[in-house]
């Protein structure tokens, strides 16, 4: 696995903040990571650190990415059924 930049590791409420077309609210990204923390977690796009977790901001767009995309399809199959 590549390495991460420490400098782009983001606290939550930093990425909410750059990221809320995605994530309207702190509450969104919240539920997000608690609903795919496997896969965050698996991808590297987590980190915990001095108690607080940061996000890898490359692996964690991945995830999003990864799972929007699934979402979409999932939708798009059962709109057509």
């Amino acid at each position: 696995m590549p390495e991460v930049d420490l400098r782009r590791l983001l606290t939550p409420k930093d990425y909410q903040s750059e990221n809320a077309h995605a994530f309207p609210s702190m509450a969104a990204l919240q539920w997000f990571m608690r609903c795919h923390r496997e896969e965050l977690a698996r991808n590297g796009a987590l980190a915990k650190i001095n108690r607080r977790f940061l996000i890898a901001v490359p692996r964690f767009n991945a995830v999003v990415l990864a799972v929007g995309r699934a979402a979409a399809t999932d939708t798009i199959a059962e709109e057509s059924k």
